[in-house]
């Protein structure tokens, strides 16, 4: 009887409609302000180009997303939704002068780095990545590497880094 009670109890559990979210790591992000954060709540699409002189948080979201970051550092995100990202929406984002994390979206992403030691993290959709700094680290899987065509980017990543 206690196993039948244990076993209810796990398929309650299981079923109950709750879920997970990822969460990618932030480490070494910059620190940005609620005044420097950008957040695309409208998924039609839209272009932001981060402050010269402050750190940025730039988030698109459903549509296709210009994002551009500013000169000391930025997080740009081609689609920060943690579920739902269509495979038609077509992002391009762009590195500034400082280190940037930049991670793709999940449809048809072009992505130039800044001068800076950027991160990109391109786990998902396809398209094309050109490091401006030949010392950006791209972030790839196995089979996300197919889908990218690369452009002047020597360091390339199979670890997954807390995405």
């Amino acid at each position: 009887m206690r196993r039948v009670a244990v076993m209810i109890v796990g398929a309650v559990a299981l079923g109950s409609g709750t879920t997970a979210t990822a969460k990618t790591s932030h480490a070494g992000w910059p620190v940005v302000d609620r005044h420097h954060t950008r957040i695309d709540h409208s998924n039609s699409g839209v272009t932001y180009k981060g402050a010269r002189r402050a750190h940025n948080k730039l988030l698109g979201g459903h549509g296709s997303d210009r994002l551009k970051a500013g000169a000391i550092g930025d997080v740009l995100w081609g689609d920060f939704h943690p579920s739902g990202q269509s495979v038609t929406q077509s992002d391009r984002l762009m590195g500034g002068a400082g280190k940037d994390f930049i991670y793709a979206g999940h449809g048809r992403n072009v992505i130039t780095t800044g001068g800076g030691l950027d991160a990109v993290h391109a786990h998902y959709g396809f398209g094309s990545i050109t490091c401006a700094n030949p010392k950006a680290t791209i972030f790839l899987s196995h089979r996300s590497r197919k889908r990218y065509t690369l452009h002047g980017c020597p360091r390339i990543s199979y670890k997954t880094v807390g995405h």
